[in-house]
Formats: structure tokens, sequence, C-alpha cells
């Protein structure tokens, strides 16, 4: 095992946010600007891309150099990069380019997709829905797939004049997205599978009438297990209705996610169970001693107490502590899971790998879907993302990962080394620059008046 490896350099690229339309203007202006100081500072694909105008290569060159270098190839489906493809395709220089951007600056993208889900909770139902009708293929391929390999081609097909991209664009307004469809279907396909089993397993302690309680603590994900606990006799399709039109805990699922990686706990999460719980004396047994675990480290004397009195113990002081003016917290890590489901945020690949690791290895897959090198390497090619290299350091941990029998030992000898020099966790500042703070946990146990 590599210990010795900069795991800074590791997860390096899950701080670094897709870019918009306007900062991809905006870093290829300084790039062809040839200010060498400007130039170190943007995000390696645009320069990869101006090098492209640079050195008039032609698409199959960029894309092979994107993907070389571990940056996502041009996506036919994003209304910006098409114009790149179509500029690569005829050999255009980068003032051709912007001549080529100038004249479709004024169409704007209307994208067409069905509107899975349909407000602002997103439910079990509606997830399931997504999945099973993007998972029908069409001539072989996924219905995501077969749409974006249609705009290439229309795109390929395009003739050299700006009237002929005009048309282009203007028959297939509603065919681009804003974020890479593809990503957002392998997301939402093994967050599925990870929701599912956590159902059927609920439904098969209620069959054996044992293990009730705990199936319902693994359904936190969903928000139906208050009304599940206070109606256990409720007939079994009435319980599944309930199930499929119940929303997804956003909260949950990032807090489940980061506490595999870290043993950390989100404020989400918090109060996530103090919605379902309503106070910290009724809150699942499993689930306080994380807590209890997290307070403890602050207070050496306190490793001798139990789990309840450390908990209570804690909202103690902070009860006491509390100000008229209560600190605000973050939701980002809720706000990003959201996104990634809606469409609404784009999702990097080594943030893509990182959530497919955490579903699949949390559930019982099929052997057509379980996660190994050739599957995951299979799903970022047609992500367009590049396959994993033993050389880069993100793709060793994530082979080396794969590869291991014992996969939790693993993570925990690697991740908290990490963990142990730095105030923020590298997965959590990933959704913006939230901090784990023990007080700030320990005040949200605190029962609303």
């Amino acid at each position: 095992m590599h210990m010795a490896r900069d795991l800074q350099k590791i997860f390096a690229g899950l701080v670094e946010d897709m870019a918009s339309a306007e900062e991809g203007d905006t870093f290829l202006q300084i790039c062809m600007s040839l200010d060498q100081e400007k130039i170190r500072r943007v995000p390696l694909r645009y320069r990869i891309l101006a090098m492209g105008f640079a050195k008039q290569l032609d698409l199959d060159a960029v894309n092979e150099m994107l993907l070389s270098h571990g940056c996502p190839a041009l996506y036919s489906r994003s209304f910006w990069e098409a114009t790149l493809i179509y500029a690569f395709l005829h050999h255009a220089s980068y003032a051709q380019w912007l001549e080529i951007r100038s004249a479709v600056r004024d169409l704007c993208p209307m994208p067409d997709e069905e509107d899975w889900f349909g407000g602002q909770r997103i439910t079990y139902g509606e997830l399931e829905n997504y999945v099973q009708a993007n998972s029908l293929t069409a001539g072989g391929r996924l219905a995501t797939s077969a749409r974006t390999v249609a705009l290439q081609h229309a795109l390929e097909r395009t003739g050299d004049r700006i009237s002929d991209l005009r048309a282009f664009f203007s028959e297939n307004i509603r065919a681009f997205s804003d974020v890479r469809e593809k990503t957002r279907y392998y997301f939402c396909k093994y967050l599925y599978f990870y929701l599912t089993e956590r159902v059927e397993r609920y439904f098969e302690a209620c069959r054996l009438r044992q293990g009730v309680d705990e199936a319902l603590e693994d359904l936190l994900c969903l928000k139906v297990v208050t009304v599940l606990r206070r109606n256990q006799t409720m007939p079994k399709d009435e319980k599944r209705s309930k199930i499929y039109a119940s929303a997804l805990s956003c909260s949950e699922i990032f807090s489940a996610f980061s506490y595999y990686f870290f043993d950390f706990v989100s404020l989400d999460w918090i109060e996530e169970l103090m919605d379902q719980y309503g106070r910290p004396e009724a809150i699942p047994l499993r689930h306080k001693k994380v807590l209890a675990e997290l307070f403890r480290k602050g207070h050496r004397g306190w490793k001798k107490l139990s789990d309840d009195e450390v908990i209570q113990r804690t909202v103690a002081a902070q009860e006491k502590q509390l100000d008229a003016g209560e600190k605000a917290y973050g939701r980002s890590g809720e706000l990003a899971v959201y996104g990634y489901i809606q469409g609404q945020k784009d999702i990097d690949r080594l943030t893509l790998i990182c959530f497919l690791l955490f579903f699949a290895f949390n559930t019982h897959l099929p052997d057509t879907q379980s996660l190994d090198v050739q599957r995951l390497n299979t799903i970022l090619a047609r992500c367009g993302y590049s396959l994993l290299d033993p050389e880069n350091d993100a793709d060793w941990f994530v082979l080396e990962f794969l590869e291991s029998d014992e996969k939790q030992e693993f993570m925990q000898d690697v991740l908290s080394a990490y963990a142990e020099h730095h105030e923020n966790t590298f997965l959590y500042r990933m959704y913006g620059n939230s901090v784990q703070y023990a007080e700030e946990l320990a005040r949200m146990l605190i029962p609303s008046p």
C-alpha cells in the first residue's frame, strides 16, 4: 500500500467544478492572451482546448489529448461545447471560433427533457421511472447515448457556412443539456439500486417479523420512516405505495456517503435525525453510537460514559452556551446530491467514481451490474471520461480499492491520514467550504421549544 502518496494530489480533482460557458469563454481568452502567469491558473482542460486552436488540431486529436490528460472529451449535448466541436471539425482558428460563437449566441438552448422530477421533492417512484425509461435501448444503445450520438453525427454533417450551423442549432435547440446526461443516469441508476435494496430488506423484515426496527433505520434515506413506524399493521400494498410516493432524503444519502469514507457526519444528517425523531433520546442506538464517538473526541474523560450520557452532557452544555443568534450552517452536501439527480449540477469524473463505489459496495448487485475495473471503465468511457490510469494518483486509489479484499479497512488506512491533518475533509469541501464542527452538531440536538 503506497501510503506515502500525496493525498492532497489524489483528490485535487474533487474541488474543481465544471465551468460554465461564460467561464469557458474567459478561460480561452486568457490562454490566447499569452500571459503566462494567468495561463498557469487556468484549468488544464481549457489550456488543452487553447492548444488545439494554436496547433490547428482536428476534433479527434483534441479529444485524444483531453482524455490522455484525464479531462472529459468534448460533449455534443453542451451548447457551448458543440460550437467547439464544430470549430475543430472544420479546422477553425480561435478567431474563427469567436465568430461562430457570436453567430449563435442569440439562440437560447431550451432543453426538452421529460419532467421526471416534477416538484421540489424527488420521490422514489420518480427516480425509478427515470432510471427505467433511460435504461431502454435504441438500436443497441441506451436512450441517453443514442441521443448524444445522433447529435454528434448531425453536427459532423453540418456544412461550412454559418447559416448551416445556425440551422443545426435551431433544429436541435431542445436536445442540449446543462449537464452530462450519462453521468446523471449512472449516478441515479446506482442510487436506485442502493435504495431498492433497503426497501426490499424492509419488506423481508416485515415478512419474517424480525429486524423491522433495524430495517427502518436503513430507510432513513426515504422520508417515510415515521409513517411506517406509526402504522406497522398497514397492508403491504399500502406500505409500498407510501414508499413509492416518499421523498428522497438527499442529506441522509450524502451523510451515508460521507460516513462510509471518513466516519464523518454532516450537519444536514443531524437535522434529518431530529426531524425524524424529535429528541435525542429517541434516536436509534446505531446513530447514537456515531454521535457519541464524535463527541468523545473532545473529552478524554468521557470514554467510560455510555453513549446516552455523552449525548446528554453535550446537549446540556450547548443549552447553557446557546446564544440568541444561532450560527448558520451549510446544506451544500444535500444540495449537491439534489442537483445531480435533478440535472442541475454536473458531476465531475472523480465525484462520480466515488459515489458509484459507495452505492455499489453497499448493495448486493446482480453480476451484470457489479462494479469492477472493467465495468467502471465502460461507464467512464460512455460518460466521455478517461479510463482508469494506474499512473494517476486518484485512479491508483480507485484501482487499489477495487482490488482490495478489505475495502473498508483500506479506505480508513488511507483516508484517515488525510483527515488527521486537515480541518476540512476533502469530499465535503467539494460541495462548499463546510467544516465539521462538533459544537454545531451538538446544538442541533437541542429540541425546538
